[in-house]
């Protein structure tokens, strides 16, 4: 139109499209096999461990361990040549708040340190400890059903079932005398310890809670005895027992130490829980793992309908587990499983962040084979390969581009026959029946799923020791 003539500032010469356009994730990893995980998302990748890997060892296979990244996978990090800095905000802001200065705005921090990896192994050495990893959408499916719509609803998260998790031996340099050593003139109170990675990705917790040795937080170089995969931060990341995974920053190269929670969208607006009161208006970051058991296999015995199960428990405060108990009566009654302390690793933590696996027979009713449900609301298609959940979580993993939003999913049907399950820990804390609220995330109900029928052979049973 005439009247735009006066706005114009140039004007367009003729170019044809590129048509080979950068793949930004040509350099990812190879991934393994689907029977060791089922993908949610492969750009990015995102994934979770089927039942089979996770009942079958105490430590979860590194490339098996579930994958959450949120772009292509840093590639020019060096192993041979580890090192990040350390800095602290120049401005100040009252405690609690977030996001009052950005700090990957280097104008808005002082570095007080450049860090190689080599030099603080030989003045601080290294610990192995032995740590459930763990998403804070693990379980998202159960949370759809229990608790109603939450962000998880209508994109491929909202098929998270309890995959999302594994128990590792994490290796690498204590963070807290790092931290004391560099940090003798700050003053350290209310103020927070935010991680950046090389994938832009960047988080923070509660400082304190980082300078307290007994919370075992590692600089980490390995994972399983083996210099850490591409998929899981190499050559370095951060590792928080305790925390959700998101805190657990990969391919480590800034720490800022801050007056604020920061403008991560990953504090601001992702994995806040909903559940606590708000502060400045504000909801709270979810920081915390919750008291968890999980049910990976249930299956009623050939011969003599004995209802077989098996699963992994941890408290996430890092308290041992005293009892892990199984329902077949929908709660009337419980069973004390067995839990298999002889496998724990002797490690350097202060805590106990692993899990223990646990297992159980115990007589049960006859079960048939489980129907297929009606409900218009269920998943169209079978769950991925070799995950052992309810039917409520059954789906398929839909490109991105093709989801709709979507009814929360149905629960578990009352009149088939079903396995709960709960954990306590020594210090009398008891995992609830239903999870309270927190945004889709940390759900940690009893976990119930349906028994399975007789296998058209006999069951052979693992010969655990108790």
């Amino acid at each position: 139109p005439r009247y735009l003539e006066q706005y114009r500032i140039g004007t367009l010469i003729d170019w044809e499209e590129d048509e080979s356009p950068i793949d930004l994730f040509e350099n990812d990893p190879d991934r393994c096999a689907p029977s060791k995980q089922s993908v949610l998302l492969d750009r990015p990748y995102n994934s979770q461990t089927t039942n089979s890997i996770l009942t079958a060892s105490y430590l979860t296979p590194a490339d098996a361990l579930y994958v959450r990244n949120h772009g292509p996978v840093p590639t020019s990090l060096k192993a041979d040549n580890i090192s990040f800095e350390i800095s602290t905000s120049k401005n100040e802001a009252p405690p609690g708040t977030k996001g009052a200065i950005d700090t990957a705005d280097t104008q808005n921090t002082q570095n007080i340190a450049h860090l190689n990896l080599s030099e603080l192994q030989a003045k601080f050495g290294t610990k192995k400890i032995t740590a459930v990893l763990q998403c804070g959408g693990s379980r998202a499916r159960e949370d759809l059903a229990v608790n109603g719509v939450s962000g998880f609803a209508g994109t491929n998260y909202e098929s998270i079932t309890n995959g999302m998790l594994g128990n590792g031996l994490w290796e690498g340099i204590p963070l807290a005398p790092v931290l004391h050593d560099l940090l003798n003139d700050v003053n350290v109170e209310n103020k927070f310890i935010e991680f950046h990675g090389a994938d832009e990705y960047f988080s923070s917790i509660p400082l304190a809670y980082a300078l307290d040795p007994a919370n075992d937080c590692l600089l980490v170089t390995k994972l399983n005895d083996q210099p850490l995969p591409p998929d899981h931060g190499a050559p370095l990341r951060i590792i928080i027992p305790g925390n959700i995974g998101a805190r657990s920053v990969k391919w480590l190269q800034r720490i800022v130490i801050r007056n604020d929670e920061g403008l991560s969208p990953w504090n601001c607006y992702y994995y806040n829980d909903k559940s606590l009161p708000k502060k400045n208006f504000t909801f709270q970051s979810g920081h915390s793992l919750q008291l968890q058991s999980l049910i990976l296999e249930s299956r009623a015995h050939h011969l003599d309908n004995n209802i077989f199960a098996t699963g992994i428990a941890y408290s996430g405060k890092g308290h041992d587990i005293d009892r892990v108990e199984i329902s077949i009566d929908f709660g009337k009654s419980w069973h004390q499983a067995k839990i298999r302390t002889d496998e724990i690793l002797q490690d350097d933590a202060h805590k106990s962040w692993h899990w223990i696996r646990w297992y159980s027979m115990i007589p049960g009713p006859k079960v048939s084979k489980v129907p297929p449900r009606k409900n218009p609301h269920d998943p169209k298609l079978p769950p991925p390969d070799d995950v052992n959940v309810p039917v409520l979580a059954r789906d398929s993993i839909h490109p991105s581009a093709t989801f709709i939003k979507t009814a929360a999913p149905p629960p578990l049907d009352n009149s088939l026959p079903q396995v709960w399950c709960r954990a306590s820990t020594i210090h009398g804390e008891t995992q609830p029946p239903e999870s309270i609220r927190r945004g889709g995330y940390n759900f940690n109900g009893y976990h119930r799923v349906y028994i399975e029928p007789p296998a058209s052979s006999i069951l052979s049973l693992p010969s655990y020791s108790s």
